[in-house]
């Protein structure tokens, strides 16, 4: 349905009812302010170095640093396979804010969870003489449920709402901002740390944040601001329990989101714009665990003229009750706000809240129903043709008994977007696009295990593609394997951290055929680590078979060229062979289908990856000895594993003999389950000298790191590579303690045990603000 456009008199008859917006009628928060500080112990070298890993309230990063002298600062942002090397200055003396609780995510595979990667700070000057302290200034207060209360906020700090929800399902958050020029970030936390909802209101706007609980306990409000003109902002909160409508399936519910921001002075009869809290409508709808369902709905919004008033724009939100993305935070999206289909399935028997925010008199209307989904068909083409609609949305279900691996070929790659998603036994929601190809060889595999799966399709029926979604099996070990042409295999073979490994798959076909094949390599999360496209052949010679020209390849796992390092756990090796020719009839593709037999073989190689190995523990500073011996290789590689400190900066320092040029550096460690790799381009951040004499420095964020070295020797006598690790002391940031329970104190009446101090006039009409007085804990770095 389409809004009609009204013209200005009209809007305004149709809200003439609306004549006024009540004076806020909240009582001022009664505010406790903590200062946590932290003081930086410096190295003998006069610099400071300070590591900071990833904490629950890493949603912001307010902490400061109050310093003596002039400083300059070098910060190593951690990600997936090297760091972001950043440089600034503390300008003069003073207080500067600095980030030490960003939140950087790094993705394993669409199975894995998000992993936070820590960060390290190196603080130096040219005097060397300096005092550096941490300063984090925190600001809570009660909030109160079904009940206002507004608070004065400083930019220079976080404020936490404390609340505790017993057996309440679902809350409104009402959020109104009293003044322009400024921006709230505001997030609603469970008791696990978990966001379970987060709104950003610009300048005056109110808005409504809707989200469900996840159980009882204590939950808090973090809110935080920027950008403003003014030190001292306002804020009014409403935090509103409901009771969301259930839609049942066969069920059809129909309104109107009343209340507008333009209305008609009755004092004067001038056109006057007040900011006004929307109106938010929401409803609860479940599946059977087995069977998809779907909610679909439309959206009428009166369209007024844009030069008189933009209209408050409406949102459908979908959450859940129990279901969390990757990130730990509770599931939530954004759907097509002028209308559109849901599809859903309560695979672990989960909730889903949809709700609907606006006003200006928009009308809506939700349908859910649960239809005939069918299964995805496999390895045939699939048409898909709805020609009275220029974007179709179709679904089918996939249950799984066996782990699989899944390719999609298409004859149009624009013309569908296709997702794929389930949530597991653990709650969690697992999201993947499809990525799919007009040629078999280069469409993406995605690795399925078993369970059930939701597939949705998007996009153009105008001129429909044919669509082919080919399935094959994840098996056991490694071996012999059979797979046609055309199809994927996958087998599974066990792995673990910091390993080094060896593949090999053989061609077994006795025939005079040359087959060519994707060959690829995922992790157990479905992170693609390696993909490789080979062609293998076999002739006959006599009464004996031959490779043509090889019938053989191999692959070394976690080098310096492809960093593909497995995890713990386990690995999946996939074979997808797309062509076949004869080697007696001038390659002449073989028609038809061919059936094609692998043999893989999956072995540990750290015995025979390196030239040499030594071993450097945390304590010592003795030199290691790495003998290179007489050249072999042109290019020779070795290993130092270090036990090391997590959480502590080191000096590599190091003098070779007979080596003509250092080609690599990595450093390989496991961080929460996750391979973090720092590549040569990293490392040499902090490299200086040459081949023959230098040193660098990195920072351990496990207790095992790998150091592999790569060298190019050209001499022909034996050489030596002597190398001294040196820790520096580091201080770990000590973040601010989890917050704790304050209950709300209504009418601005303090807390027992503080001094109250009065510093302002009241918000709305209420007489008073109060503000307990500064709580301060010390805290001293700790050198490793």
């Amino acid at each position: 349905m389409k809004g009609s456009k009204a013209a200005p008199f009209l809007a305004l008859f149709m809200i003439l009812l609306n004549l006024s917006t009540p004076m806020v009628n909240a009582y001022n928060a009664t505010l406790y302010d903590f200062t946590f500080t932290q003081e930086f112990e410096p190295d003998a070298n006069g610099h400071t170095y300070v590591y900071t890993a990833p904490d629950m309230r890493e949603l912001y990063d307010y902490s400061r640093v109050t310093y003596s002298n002039e400083m300059n600062v070098k910060k190593y942002h951690y990600g997936t396979n090297r760091w972001w090397l950043s440089s600034f200055a503390l300008p003069g003396v003073g207080t500067k804010e600095v980030a030490f609780q960003e939140s950087w995510y790094a993705m394993n595979g669409w199975l894995s969870n998000w992993t936070t990667l820590p960060i390290f700070y190196e603080f130096m000057n040219s005097t060397n003489t300096y005092d550096l302290t941490a300063v984090d200034r925190i600001t809570y207060f009660g909030m109160p449920i079904n009940e206002e209360v507004s608070i004065i906020i400083k930019q220079d700090r976080p404020y936490y709402g404390t609340f505790n929800v017993t057996d309440e399902e679902f809350f409104y958050l009402k959020i109104i901002s009293h003044q322009d020029d400024i921006t709230f970030g505001i997030s609603v936390i469970d008791p696990y740390g978990r966001m379970c909802g987060f709104a950003t209101i610009n300048d005056g706007d109110i808005d409504i944040l809707p989200f469900a609980t996840n159980g009882p306990g204590m939950y808090f409000i973090m809110i935080y601001s920027y950008g403003a003109k003014s030190q001292l902002n306002s804020l009014t909160l409403e935090l509103q329990s409901i009771a969301p409508e259930e839609l049942d399936s066969g069920m059809i519910v129909e309104g109107v989101l009343e209340g507008s921001e333009f209305m008609v002075n009755p004092n004067g009869g001038d056109i006057i714009h007040r900011e006004k809290a929307p109106t938010a409508r929401t409803f609860k709808v479940r599946s059977n665990t087995s069977m998809p369902a779907v909610v679909e709905y439309s959206v009428n919004s009166p369209e007024l003229d844009d030069d008189i008033y933009t209209p408050f724009q409406t949102r459908v939100q979908v959450t859940s009750d129990k279901t969390f993305l990757p990130s730990g935070s509770k599931y939530f999206d954004n759907l097509n706000p002028a209308g559109g289909v849901f599809y859903y399935q309560s695979f672990q028997g989960e909730i889903y809240y949809i709700t609907i925010v606006g006003m200006e008199e928009t009308s809506y209307s939700f349908y859910h129903w649960t239809p005939d989904i069918p299964t995805l068909p496999i390895g045939v083409p699939i048409y898909l043709e709805e020609n009275r609609l220029d974007t179709a949305t179709f679904a089918f279900k996939l249950n799984l008994a066996q782990d699989s691996l899944m390719k999609v070929n298409t004859t149009d790659s624009s013309a569908f977007q296709w997702k794929i998603f389930t949530v597991q036994e653990n709650g969690v929601y697992r999201l993947s696009n499809l990525d799919d190809d007009e040629v078999f060889s280069d469409a993406q595999p995605i690795y399925l295990p078993t369970g059930n799966y939701l597939l949705i399709g998007e996009g153009s029926t105008l001129n429909p593609p044919l669509t082919t979604f080919n399935l094959g099996p994840v098996i056991d070990g490694d071996g012999a394997v059979p797979v046609d042409v055309g199809d994927i295999v996958g087998v599974k073979v066990p792995t673990n951290y910091l390993t080094f490994y060896e593949v090999n798959v053989t061609l077994l076909n006795h025939e005079n055929i040359s087959s060519s094949q994707n060959i690829y390599l995922f992790n157990q999360y479905g992170n693609e680590l390696r993909n490789v496209d080979v062609t293998l052949g076999n002739q006959q010679s006599g009464t004996a078979w031959i490779a043509f020209p090889e019938n053989q390849t191999t692959l070394h796992t976690g080098f310096p060229t492809t960093y593909d390092m497995f995890d713990d756990g386990f690995g999946i090796i996939a074979i997808s062979p797309y062509s076949v020719s004869n080697n007696t009839s001038g390659l002449s593709t073989l028609p038809g289908e061919h059936t094609l037999g692998f043999n893989i073989t999956f072995e540990d190689y750290n015995d025979r990856a390196f030239n040499g190995t030594t071993t450097w523990t945390h304590g010592s500073t003795d030199w290691v000895n790495i003998t290179l011996g007489e050249p072999g290789d042109p290019t020779e590689i070795y290993l130092l594993e270090m036990n090391a400190v997590a959480g502590t900066w080191y000096n590599v320092t190091y003098i070779t003999e007979d080596v003509s040029s250092i080609d690599d550096i990595s450093a390989y460690q496991v961080y929460r389950g996750f391979t973090q790799i720092l590549q040569y381009f990293s490392l040499d951040d902090a490299l200086v000298g040459d081949a023959s004499k230098g040193q660098f420095q990195f920072g351990a964020v496990s207790n095992k790191v790998y150091l592999m070295i790569t060298l190019t020797r050209t001499a022909g006598t034996e050489g030596s590579f002597d190398i001294l690790i040196s820790p520096f002391t580091t201080n770990k940031y000590e973040h601010p303690p989890a917050p704790h329970y304050f209950p709300s104190s209504g009418g601005g009446s303090a807390a027992a045990g503080f001094d109250p101090l009065v510093i302002g006039g009241a918000i709305g009409v209420v007489a008073v603000v109060v503000v307990v007085v500064v709580l301060v804990k010390r805290r001293r770095g700790a050198g490793a």
